[in-house]
């Protein structure tokens, strides 16, 4: 009976979190896997002596086991996620900046995207030099495009308008490079095959293997996030992951 009261606890508390997050989020993959998770916790309470007895039979252990087998990998996953395997650091020697989208909530920059801004406003300021795009087009909730919300927020924080391009049109983080390098190359960059790219924490493994499928040898300048935003944020990134080495096209 203990055990089922924690279990009850646990589920309101994270139930709690998942709307407090709905709020500040639009929807995202990683949000509905946080109602999913919600309602497996409280499907859990409810019904926890059919599940006990469920847990009893060869059928159910095996259920189980499959279960917590599949809970290890996705742990296994984002700590590897997380750890930053095979990207590299900038240099300094750089000639481009890209900035990486992350959501708007009408015209402002979602917090998961404002520490990817700061981090690389500390960047422009350590290397004055650097060339900086900011790629994002406008998606689901967003009344401007991403790209023009992140220009506006660097701009405000003093770096020149002059220095930053704004590509508007991808929706994808393949996109992204590939509308970037375009845009580069209409403006004087003749060759795009080293740059700089701000992003998550979680999010810089995926970026960096995309980046080199186009040729581009990404560095990373991997950016905190939100406490509130961490969970929602790793559980979206493990499946994007999954999905990218099974069908890396």
């Amino acid at each position: 009976m203990m055990l089922r009261w924690i279990v009850g606890i646990f589920a309101a508390a994270f139930t709690a979190y998942t709307v407090f997050y709905t709020l500040q989020s639009n929807l995202t993959v990683g949000l509905v896997m946080l109602y999913l998770i919600s309602l497996v916790l409280l499907g859990i309470t409810v019904f926890y002596p059919v599940l006990c007895r469920v847990l009893h039979t060869g059928w159910g252990r095996a259920v189980g086991i499959l279960l917590l087998a599949g809970c290890s990998v996705f742990l296994c996953t984002a700590l590897f996620i997380g750890s930053l395997t095979g990207v590299t650091k900038p240099t300094g020697k750089e000639q481009v900046l890209i900035v990486l989208g992350g959501g708007l909530k009408g015209e402002t920059v979602s917090s998961t995207l404002r520490y990817r801004l700061d981090a690389a406003y500390q960047y422009c300021l350590q290397y004055p030099e650097v060339q900086v795009v900011v790629t994002g087009g406008q998606g689901r909730g967003e009344d401007i495009p991403e790209a023009v919300a992140m220009k506006r927020y660097l701009v405000q924080k003093g770096i020149s308008a002059e220095r930053i391009l704004a590509e508007t049109a991808s929706t994808s983080t393949l996109e992204n490079f590939v509308f970037s390098r375009r845009m580069l190359q209409q403006n004087g960059f003749e060759k795009v095959d080293h740059v700089v790219v701000v992003t998550n924490r979680f999010h810089c493994y995926r970026a960096a293997l995309i980046a080199r499928r186009e040729g581009i040898q990404a560095s990373c300048v991997a950016a905190g996030i939100s406490p509130t935003a961490f969970l929602p944020c790793y559980l979206r990134e493990v499946l994007a992951v999954w999905y990218y080495w099974v069908f890396p096209a």
